[in-house]
């Protein structure tokens, strides 16, 4: 149980990655190897920022934060935190018990070493409804707990970095 794949990863980085492991099957694994809870993979992940980006449910985040609370202030080899983990992975339940959880805190303002904010990563996502409540709720929650990202959202919004599709109608 203690022996990492090619990537560096344990199995319960590994489980972490499929996403929606149940919670019973996390704290099997984390109580098989306690390591396992700070053990960061080649990239500098460890299991909380993998539940961050993958998991749906919470209850794996919340348990993981519980284990181990100095797993809070790590950081990957980019320097993202586990805010950032969760906006790359528009985990938008997570997100949003981050900031009922901690409220604005350091992980919002904190830029990785792209000098990209959590939000930055939100925005830029290719693979999201950019029209659903959800998005645009975790958006304006986001915004609300640390104003200062505002600037980077609109500078994005601006036009650099986003994909635009734009339709023409031409009258037949």
């Amino acid at each position: 149980m203690s022996t990492p794949d090619d990537f560096g990863r344990l199995p319960l980085h590994r489980a972490l990655v499929r996403g929606n492991v149940a919670l019973g099957s996390t704290k099997l694994l984390a109580q098989a190897n306690l390591f396992a809870l700070a053990a960061p993979d080649n990239n500098g992940a460890i299991p909380l920022h993998l539940a961050c980006h993958h998991s749906l449910l919470t209850g794996v985040v919340q348990y993981l934060i519980e284990c181990n609370e100095r797993s809070l202030d790590m950081k990957d080899s980019e320097e993202n935190n586990i805010m950032h983990y969760a906006c790359r992975g528009a985990a938008y339940t997570t997100i949003k018990l981050l900031l009922d959880k901690f409220g604005s805190g350091k992980f919002l303002s904190q830029r990785n070493k792209g000098g990209r904010l959590p939000i930055d990563l939100l925005i830029y996502q290719e693979n999201v409804d950019r029209s659903g409540i959800h998005y645009t709720e975790c958006l304006f929650n986001l915004m609300r707990a640390c104003p200062e990202t505002i600037s980077s959202v609109l500078r994005i919004a601006g036009g650099r970095g986003v994909k635009r599709k734009w339709v023409t109608v031409v009258d037949g």
